[in-house]
């Protein structure tokens, strides 16, 4: 295989290739809340959010997957109670310990 040019192995009918290509347009898709749904109208595996998921499908689900993000945490380096929010007068947020 280290001899195999890849043009000459995957050769390209340039007859059939429009000199001007057509105008496509397409729909934009929302994501939703179901991380895990990848695929559109088709079940996702372990994807127990997934609504094209029929129950004879989850049935054969080892799992279910994260169905949203995590909530993000705040870890602090003191204890909590020592720190404080302050609103400035600019509008800016300050956070004081």
């Amino acid at each position: 295989l280290d001899n195999i040019n890849p043009l000459e192995y995957y050769s390209i009918d340039w007859s059939q290739v429009s000199a001007q290509p057509e105008e496509t347009e397409v729909d934009p898709m929302v994501a939703g809340n179901c991380i895990c749904d990848l695929t559109l109208q088709s079940c996702d595996m372990n994807c127990c959010c997934d609504e094209d998921c029929d129950p004879e499908d989850r049935d054969l689900f080892s799992e279910c997957m994260a169905e949203a993000p995590p909530t993000p945490k705040i870890a602090y380096c003191v204890a909590d109670t020592q720190i404080a929010e302050v609103n400035l007068p600019s509008g800016a947020l300050a956070v004081v310990r």
